[in-house]
């Protein structure tokens, strides 16, 4: 019963800690109350107490943001274990926060199949415990994260209502979200460029008094803004990012926090190794507890007892050696993180003071360089964007989708242009894709701005073949080319395109009687 009460203590300090959410410092706090409430669960072995304190250090690792796989698999374990316990309510709410793990590392399909499982438990509930259930609008926010926007949609319909809603200070800002989740399916599902519920958030970014929320909040309305094309707006929201970013980050919270997690996951492997070694040396005595038999083996013990501690001697210098490895490793991928992020954020600010200054003159010249410009720059943050999970090579036919269209939606407002890509499977080195992103962007913008099809739509062909010795790139669109016009003009985009096909050693020709369908031959695998 002691340890009950004790245990309870333990969460509710540490949850305590755990809710002020300023910075790291307030996540490796907590921690300290949750390894002691763990310690008591497992002395018990109670499962109701064992979820608990799994939950509980699930939310750390959630906050922490840095080892979503861990997260997932503390946040299942912690269901299965309320599962078992009957705790079914507890049980629903943790198995929506397995599927809010899976959408930060952007897994689609993980998130998907889990909120489906949801969705069928949830159904069958009546409106009333649907009612008490405060997390059912988390679902949707969950399913706009990985742009399942008709099954968000339906969540809001089905499952609960607005009166229903409200923010829980133990626990999420639901109503907050769900204006989040409402502004993303006006904008994004529904295609309007004016949403209420985009001023509801701004009222509710304006009362956040915790850094972390206030964060997660200035990048949420950064990307919406962008999205309905206000720039000013979007451009405020990323200076807000960036300094609650410089705040977050200020001082050493994020590496004592890593260093408590550190410390709390050897700490919980020892006691568990200490708890089977003293289950093995009891069935040891047990068995061998007779006579003469008894002397040899107590000999014998004292032999192994000797290798063994010397055995453990070494086992924790390397153990510390490791540990001491793996903080280096992962300060550097911590540090290599950052500065990634912050070039994201430094080129999506390039872009839109291009497109602002675009705006801002009505010189057709300087518009068009500032255009151009614009263009050259979307094309290296979306390569970025493609890369920041693959750090040496990329599937350029996925990435080149990706591009074409953003290329293409920047001019919608002044031509319909349809285009026609055929891809092979095909992985290229970083500095190829990078030289090859900007030669179509130069080739698609030309067509755009230049080309005059006999039908009010322009289409365009991009066809890339994989040969195995080399890569192949066609690109044609069907605009008429002007009598007496063989070759093309010389200016400083094709000036480019010379200089980067040169740079990847490619081969490059133009199709007989139309100089500007372009075939491109690019060295892969042993040739390159």
């Amino acid at each position: 019963m002691q340890d009950t009460t004790d245990f309870e203590q333990f969460l509710i300090k540490g949850d305590s800690v755990y809710r002020i959410k300023q910075g790291y410092a307030s996540f490796s706090q907590s921690l300290v109350y949750f390894d002691s409430a763990q310690q008591l669960a497992e002395r018990s072995a109670d499962k109701r107490m064992l979820a608990a304190a799994t939950f509980a250090r699930a939310k750390v690792y959630d906050a922490w943001n840095r080892e979503p796989l861990k997260t997932i698999a503390l946040y299942a374990a912690a269901a299965e274990l309320f599962r078992q316990s009957g705790e079914e309510q507890k049980y629903l709410y943790t198995k929506h926060l397995v599927a809010h793990a899976y959408d930060k590392v952007k897994d689609k399909a993980g998130a998907g199949a889990v909120l489906r499982s949801l969705i069928l438990e949830l159904v069958q509930k009546d409106s009333t415990e649907r009612k008490a259930m405060l997390f059912i609008p988390e679902l949707a926010l969950i399913a706009t994260e990985v742009a399942a926007y008709d099954l968000a949609d339906s969540i809001l319909t089905h499952l609960t209502k607005r009166e229903w809603i409200k923010n829980d200070p133990k626990t999420y800002n639901y109503l907050d979200h769900y204006y989040l989740s409402c502004s993303r399916l006006d904008i994004y599902y529904r295609k309007k460029k004016n949403s209420v519920y985009l001023d509801s958030l701004v009222a509710a970014y304006q009362k956040l008094s915790t850094l972390s929320d206030q964060l997660y909040y200035a990048q949420q309305l950064h990307v919406l803004y962008d999205a309905i094309g206000d720039r000013n707006r979007a451009y405020q929201y990323i200076k807000d990012q960036n300094r609650l970013q410089d705040l977050l980050f200020a001082g050493d919270d994020f590496e004592k926090m890593q260093q408590s997690l550190i410390l709390s996951e050897t700490a919980a492997e020892r006691r568990k190794t200490a708890y089977e070694a003293t289950i093995s040396k009891w069935r040891a005595y047990g068995l061998w507890g007779l006579g003469l038999l008894l002397v040899v083996i107590t000999v014998l013990s004292i032999y192994l007892h000797k290798k063994n501690k010397k055995y453990r001697i070494q086992s924790l210098r390397l153990a510390q050696t490791n540990a001491a490895l793996d903080q280096q490793i992962g300060n550097v991928e911590l540090m290599n993180k950052e500065i990634q992020h912050r070039i994201k954020n430094n080129l999506y600010t390039i872009y839109s003071l291009l497109h602002m200054q675009q705006e801002s003159t009505d010189n057709e010249e300087v518009i068009l360089h500032l255009e151009t410009a614009r263009l050259r720059v979307e094309s290296i943050a979306t390569l970025h964007d493609h890369l920041l999970g693959n750090c040496n090579e990329v599937d350029f036919g996925a990435y080149i989708k990706i591009l074409v269209n953003k290329v293409i939606a920047c001019y919608e407002h002044q031509r319909k242009v349809v285009t026609h890509i055929i891809t092979e499977p095909v992985t290229l080195p970083l500095n190829t894709c990078f030289a090859l992103s900007l030669i179509l962007n130069e080739w698609i913008t030309n067509s755009i701005k230049y080309a005059r099809s006999a039908a009010e739509v322009l289409n365009m062909d991009i066809c890339i073949r994989n040969n195995g010795s080399f890569v192949s790139l066609a690109y044609k669109d069907d605009g008429i080319v002007p009598d007496k016009i063989t070759e093309i003009k010389s200016g400083l985009g094709t000036e480019i395109v010379k200089l980067l096909i040169a740079q990847i050693k490619g081969q490059f020709s133009v199709i007989k009687d139309h100089p500007y369908h372009f075939n491109l031959f690019i060295p892969y695998g042993e040739q390159q």
